[in-house]
């Protein structure tokens, strides 16, 4: 997977530069600017997906490589998504220790309803793996008993487990969501699995898990800094403080990036990792009696390699900075459009047998 250049920042008058901050000048009535953004988002939606020219969009597969780049972690990632309320996203976690030892994560969402579930290898494999002489004693061969969201009790690694707890908290407090919670509060994992498939949802097809309904705005035009191309700013709020900006080409009405404010917990840990008000926490979920102090950053979806697949139009390379520094990135491999896909596949099947 290559890295990108942060070259392609959006430069705005201050008045657009983040979110939180307010217009310069004049200021459209609420009602135009929400009129205004509306006729921008049916641009943009036609340009992923143009029903007038098509039969309706009904479901979606999408196969990709995602990597954490501090880590150096390669994950295979699938989202599956049946319209309107139904998404899956299933990441098989490289553990670096060959064929058989991967961790796989599922999370999904059913309507007004969500699940995760985490498997990892066996104690037989990683007995087995440690007899070899591979691995030495201790080391990632610690296992824990963890319990997933949706119920159900899945043996896997400590490794797996970490990599896993960047995987499906949302991407450092996403869009403040959890601004204003105490910290010992603990989140609602129904809440916290949706707000984390909202980045890409918005990126690739504009719209919203159903726990976040946003509501957008017009915020006004931005300048690219590398080529001068123009974007339409668009602000979003939603409930639990959501809030985010996404800029549209003016001209292709291509998403290009999506901002929004986060917290890191110091300087010297990993961007986004954290989110605000929820401290840092151990294997098992639960939070340390003294969280780190958090700082707000700025964290971006860089999306671009818009490729056209069967009339559906995506970014085939998204990329996430958070406090000027790239995070992750996903590159698409495979896109499968209406895919056969059965409405009992997002239904949490730990919870149906309780």
């Amino acid at each position: 997977m290559h890295k990108i250049l942060f070259a392609f920042t959006l430069v705005i008058n201050a008045a657009f530069a983040a979110p939180a901050q307010q217009t310069a000048g004049p200021v459209a009535p609420v009602a135009d600017s929400q009129t205004r953004a509306q006729e921008i988002l049916k641009q943009a939606r036609a340009a992923i997906w143009d029903e007038a020219k098509s039969k309706s969009l009904q479901s979606l597969s999408i196969t990709a490589n995602r990597r954490l780049t501090r880590r150096g972690t390669e994950i295979e990632l699938t989202l599956e998504a049946l319209f309107p309320d139904k998404f899956m996203q299933t990441e098989i976690i490289n553990l670096g220790l060959g064929p058989g030892f991967d961790a796989t994560l599922i999370q999904a969402i059913n309507g007004a309803r969500a699940w995760s579930d985490l498997t990892g290898p066996s104690t037989q494999a990683w007995a087995e793996l440690k007899s070899s002489g591979r691995l030495k004693s201790g080391g990632d061969a610690t296992m824990a008993e963890k319990k997933s969201a949706g119920g159900g009790s899945q043996s896997m690694t400590t490794v797996a487990a970490r990599v896993a707890a960047e995987l499906s908290a949302p991407p450092g407090d996403f869009g403040g969501i959890n601004d204003g919670a105490a910290a010992s509060t603990q989140p609602d994992q129904q809440l916290v699995i949706q707000a984390g498939f909202a980045p890409l949802l918005l990126v690739w097809l504009l719209t919203t898990p159903p726990l976040l309904p946003v509501e957008f705005t017009y915020a006004g035009q931005a300048t690219a800094q590398a080529d001068g191309r123009m974007a339409d700013a668009l602000d979003l709020k939603g409930p639990h403080n959501f809030a985010a900006r996404l800029f549209i080409d003016r001209q292709t009405h291509q998403v290009l990036l999506l901002s929004y404010k986060t917290k890191m917990s110091s300087k010297n840990a990993t961007p986004g990792a954290s989110a605000a008000g929820q401290g840092e926490r151990n294997l098992e979920g639960n939070r340390s009696a003294n969280p780190p102090a958090q700082e707000e950053v700025e964290a971006r979806w860089i999306v671009s390699d818009y490729r056209n697949v069967n009339g559906l139009s995506l970014p085939h390379h998204l990329a996430r900075s958070t406090a000027g520094q790239i995070t992750e990135e996903i590159e698409v491999l495979k896109v499968k459009v209406n895919p056969a896909l059965k409405a009992d596949k997002f239904e949490n099947k730990q919870e149906k047998k309780k």
